[in-house]
């Protein structure tokens, strides 16, 4: 390993590897690498505590609102943006989006917007080769939620609320 003038660390070889070991109750590492100046990052933090083992994968950047983060946890993936969770993978394969315990195969929660289904003509979705059984999209020529039975495809009855 050298240290050169501008506090530069170069490691080489061909088996490279670098260490950081934390001190303390629990284990905790962290490595930070960026200009300090300008607020750009990239950081690494492990953490082993009674809390849960997990670690954060952080991008941070001036140019950009927020902090980017990838966590892996012991028993889930967690991606957020500016400070908040924004989508979780649990152990069993659950997604969750608004939620970080996701209860159902797609979890999502939200007090402010809703989900978007494909939007297509009847052309379109005529045109899907081999739908799958229960495949839903918003037909643009009927202006109806359309869904696939089996066999063909079915309109939602439409009623005003």
């Amino acid at each position: 390993m050298a240290i050169n003038f501008l506090n530069t660390v170069l490691i080489e070889g061909s088996s490279t590897e670098l260490k950081v070991k934390g001190s303390g109750s629990y284990d905790t590492a962290n490595i930070v690498m960026g200009n300090a100046a300008k607020s750009d990052s990239f950081s690494i933090d492990t953490r082993n505590d009674p809390g849960g083992n997990y670690t954060t994968l952080s991008f941070d950047s001036y140019q950009t609102t927020g902090t980017s983060t990838i966590t892996l946890g012991d028993n889930y993936v967690n991606l957020g943006t500016a400070g908040s969770s924004r989508v979780t993978i649990n152990s069993s394969g659950n997604v969750g989006i608004g939620t970080t315990s996701p209860a159902a195969k797609l979890d999502i929660e939200s007090t402010t917007s809703g989900v978007l289904l494909p939007r297509m003509t009847t052309a379109q979705v005529n045109a899907i080769s081999s739908p799958s059984n229960g495949l839903t999209v918003y037909n643009t020529t009927l202006n109806t939620l359309c869904f696939y039975n089996g066999s063909s495809w079915w309109k939602v009855s439409a009623q005003t609320m």
